[in-house]
């Protein structure tokens, strides 16, 4: 009965702001057709079609907004709907990726993902209510401190860590200010005071792995903004530091931008087929590399956090015959969002195709199986790596 009562109040309010659209629509419709009738156009015939759908399809919200405005025992709370009601409207689309996102909302994201920002240098991810460093950034706060990954983040400045949202926020702040952390590893609590500085990730870092062996290794922590770039130039310095072979470390690595990861294994592979992206009507479209590309052994290291665009990234070199995978499976996130905007700075983001491996292989909800299976964290699996690279 509670959530009856709960579905009937966000109809009415998702009526009263639909109607309320649609009346705005309508008056438009009226001075359309006044000024019409009396020889003025004020609007052209592409817009009064376009008013004139949405006042067949909403009209009677209007209407209905009208008598209930008027009528009903409990007058309707004419605030900002949006945040009930947009998440009702999505719900019937059943996507777990789609989100609608205030201004605020998401000029935040584009901070957290796709741009520079100023904090410590850790990324975050919640299992269970709890928050774990599952990656530090190369030369930042947090790896300058000594905090392990896979410490548990307890306290940020004495307050509980309480949602992944709030602990990020709280950790961010202006350049030169102090966070102080609580974490928990290994069963022991530590506590660290940090200062904030300017972590300009472009999701890469690389160094010498076995010097003996002419081993390089990259970390790929995200696709954002100049990833493949820095790749590119990461490989070719270590090329001239004398590697011959390469790990890449694709672990923790939750995806971002899809060019971005496409252009990453365009570097790696001849000219071959990356992915195949569907729409709902089953139109295709395929994603190719060109004849260029920088010649070295690979192996590719990947665990259940490898998702979106690094699995378009492992696929594609797996597929190819590029490196073996080694690790565990993939988290299998095989589909492709967009943002679009609703005019206001609010942005909503919708799942809007699906892609496949270059040999057609099914991503989403499956994940992709290593070829070596090694659910070892830290250096035993680089080590693992190690060892597919030299055939032992």
């Amino acid at each position: 009965m509670k959530e009856d009562n709960k579905k009937n109040k966000i109809s009415t309010k998702l009526t009263w702001l639909i109607g309320l659209i649609s009346g705005v629509l309508l008056a438009f419709l009226i001075i359309f057709a006044v000024f019409s009738y009396r020889g003025v156009k004020l609007i052209g015939n592409d817009s009064y079609q376009y008013y004139q759908g949405l006042n067949k399809r909403y009209g009677k919200f209007y209407m209905l907004e009208k008598i209930i405005d008027k009528k009903a025992l409990k007058k309707v709370d004419k605030q900002d709907l949006d945040q009930e009601i947009i998440p009702y409207l999505m719900e019937p689309l059943d996507d777990n990726y789609a989100s609608y996102f205030t201004k605020k909302e998401y000029e935040e994201f584009e901070r957290r993902y796709l741009e520079s920002y100023a904090g410590i240098g850790v990324l975050i991810k919640e299992e269970e209510g709890k928050l774990y460093i599952v990656d530090i950034i190369k030369e930042s706060p947090a790896e300058k401190a000594g905090i392990p990954i896979g410490s548990i983040i307890k306290k940020v400045d004495c307050k509980e860590a309480s949602g992944i949202d709030e602990t990020s926020e709280r950790i961010r702040g202006k350049i030169g200010t102090k966070v102080k952390l609580t974490c928990e590893y290994n069963g022991k609590i530590k506590k660290y005071t940090l200062k904030r500085d300017n972590i300009d990730d472009s999701g890469v870092e690389s160094r010498i792995y076995d010097e003996d062996e002419k081993i390089g290794y990259i970390k790929l922590s995200g696709f954002k903004e100049g990833t493949a770039k820095a790749f590119k130039k990461d490989i070719e310095k270590l090329k001239k530091d004398g590697c011959k072979k390469l790990i890449i470390d694709l672990r923790g690595n939750t995806g971002g931008i899809m060019q971005e990861g496409i252009d990453c294994a365009d570097i790696l592979l001849p000219k071959s087929k990356i992915i195949e992206v569907k729409d709902r009507d089953g139109k295709k479209k395929v994603y190719s590399s060109d004849e260029k590309n920088i010649g070295i052994e690979c192996v590719i290291a990947v665990d259940e956090y490898t998702a979106s665009a690094s699995e378009i990234f492992a696929y594609a070199i797996k597929d190819n015959g590029r490196a073996k995978l080694v690790g565990s499976k993939t988290f299998g996130k095989g589909v492709i969002q967009g943002i679009y905007d609703l005019g206001d700075g609010s942005k909503v983001k919708l799942t809007i195709a699906e892609y496949f491996s270059p040999k057609g292989t099914k991503i989403n909800g499956i994940g992709i199986e290593p070829d070596v299976k090694c659910d070892k964290a830290g250096d035993e699996c680089l080590n693992k790596c190690r060892e597919v690279l030299l055939g032992s």
